[in-house]
């Protein structure tokens, strides 16, 4: 018998991401971006502005290659190519 077999917790741990990505890897992502009474934060154009930011900014630190995002506030979508 696997010894992971003996350990049921150990079956319920959360897997880090950096073991579920391999380099190269295609990934479709989506974040509900409301807060804890389900408004949505996206509304505000300046929080927008800040999230466009920070992944330009994380984007070219960790040279992720974005194909496409959208973002949808209030379900307005904004469809951008980032390229």
């Amino acid at each position: 018998m696997a010894p992971i077999l003996l350990y049921p917790a150990i079956m319920n741990a959360r897997v880090p991401r950096h073991l579920q990505c391999s380099d190269g890897a295609l990934l479709h992502m989506y974040w509900h971006c409301t807060n804890h009474v389900k408004q949505y934060l996206l509304e505000n154009d300046s929080l927008k502005e800040l999230y466009l930011e920070l992944v330009a900014k994380y984007k070219k630190q960790y040279d992720i290659k974005l194909v496409d995002f959208a973002l949808l506030d209030n379900q307005r979508k904004y469809s951008c190519n980032p390229a």
